[in-house]
């Protein structure tokens, strides 16, 4: 509906293997003719941002050298014009020549960017000018497609998220997950031990793991703090040791809620005293933007009873591995001889895949229940928001089968009529299928396979 599609996730996610696959099929499927066809990458060219508006005088260059008339004089003789513009977003006005490309020129265009590319009000609005899709770690049948285990289709993938607020629907996603079992947990397995991003499964992929977590540092993490690393929200230049040290901290409580007094007090013990509260919150903010995290804010029903912090997730476990040089499985088969530390380690890692997964879903609200200790209310790891209704979901990934304990919280979610919830999700390592009226079990697999 948009003139211009913005395809944005973190670096290597896979946004430039994206527009170069379409280029190809624009030149190989659809006989579009090369000169038609414009792809400029920003991260190669830093010397454009001298230029007051570079993405204009690109564009103005391409008409003049390669098409030889006006992009919209092209697209009165339905011969469309494509421009695909990659990783934008260190360009101080792009908001506003992205506005005025798509006000003035009749281009089929493509955007990436590695930030979150936020959209601003005022004379900078895209409101209505851009449609977002957001780009995460492969998802459990593509890493099943690109190893060559098999098909391990979507499961309802065209059904409205409406329809997820009948118990049915989960109840079909866990019988759809038992019938492609093999595949999914094979799938899971290698999710387990690799990550979700590409790069950790390509064919050139070196074989040498800790070569690949050392190249994975270096390409993902390294880059997005040293090329995107720009001035705080206060107009002062960040602190790069900050930033680091922030982000090992939000990797090691990943999948929890976690003051920002506690993250700054770590960093602090590692760089010493007069770490301030708002930079920790700019760092945090920054490795947002990047992609790099999500936040899940507090069930907005407690904001006027107290403050409570956002659950911090990270785009893929593997992230933590790089930064922290710590290995921790997730899946069960890799889990089955690990003490109990590396299981807790594992459950809040599981949890922060589930939230950073069900946050790239659009129209899903995603938020999480703390403790109330006055009110002696439980906390619900996660919380779905459809319309007015709310599903519950916990996570309880442990081998052993779901004791009533761990649904305690779900079935006093659902009884309180404020909530108006219909059922809960119990997300476990293997156990599926209702196990009540109220209550749904589905594996952690078979949830981060659903689209």
């Amino acid at each position: 509906m948009a003139p211009i599609i913005v395809i944005r996730g973190s670096r290597q996610v896979g946004k430039s293997v994206i527009q170069e696959q379409l280029i190809e099929e624009l030149l190989k499927l659809r006989g579009v003719k090369p000169n038609r066809i414009f792809r400029f990458q920003f991260d190669d060219a830093p010397l454009l941002g001298s230029f007051t508006h570079p993405i204009l005088t690109l564009i103005r260059w391409f008409q003049t050298n390669r098409l030889g008339d006006s992009i919209n004089t092209y697209a009165h003789r339905g011969e469309p014009v494509y421009l695909f513009l990659d990783e934008v977003q260190n360009l101080k006005t792009w908001a506003t020549q992205l506005k005025m490309l798509g006000d003035n020129h009749a281009a089929k265009t493509l955007v990436t960017g590695s930030s979150a590319l936020r959209i601003g009000g005022g004379q900078d609005s895209l409101v209505g000018r851009i449609s977002v899709i957001e780009l995460g770690p492969l998802r459990l049948g593509e890493i099943a497609g690109i190893r060559q285990f098999g098909d391990l289709p979507s499961f309802q993938a065209d059904a409205k998220i409406e329809e997820w607020v009948q118990k049915d629907f989960w109840l079909g996603l866990a019988a759809h997950a038992q019938q492609h079992a093999k595949i999914l947990k094979r799938s899971f397995d290698v999710f387990s031990d690799v990550g979700g991003y590409p790069r950790c499964h390509n064919k050139s992929c070196p074989t040498s793991r800790s070569e690949l977590i050392s190249q994975f540092a270096d390409t993902i993490v390294k880059r997005t703090l040293d090329r995107d690393m720009k001035a705080g929200s206060s107009g002062q230049r960040r602190r790069a040791e900050v930033v680091d040290e922030t982000f090992k901290r939000v990797c090691r409580h990943a999948g929890r809620g976690i003051s920002l007094g506690k993250i700054r007090e770590e960093v602090a013990q590692v760089l010493g005293p007069g770490v301030p509260d708002g930079s920790v919150r700019d760092a945090i903010r920054f490795l947002s933007d990047a992609l790099l995290v999500c936040q899940v804010a507090p069930l907005e029903a407690l904001s006027k009873r107290q403050a409570h912090p956002s659950k911090l997730c990270l785009s893929d476990h593997i992230v933590r591995e790089a930064l922290l040089q710590e290995m921790t499985p997730i899946s069960p088969s890799g889990l089955l001889e690990v003490d109990e530390t590396v299981a807790t380690t594992a459950g809040f890692l599981i949890e922060s895949s589930i939230g950073y997964y069900l946050k790239s879903i659009p129209g899903l609200g995603v938020s999480w229940l703390p403790p109330h200790n006055h009110n002696k209310e439980p906390e619900i790891d996660f919380v779905l928001t459809i319309g007015l209704r709310r599903i519950p979901v916990e996570v309880k990934y442990r081998r052993r089968q779901s004791r009533s304990a761990d649904m305690a919280g779900l079935k006093w979610f659902c009884g309180e009529a404020k909530y108006n919830a219909p059922f809960g999700l119990l997300i476990t390592q293997e156990l599926s299928g209702s196990l009540d009226e109220t209550i749904v079990a589905l594996p952690a697999y078979a949830l981060l396979s659903l689209r």
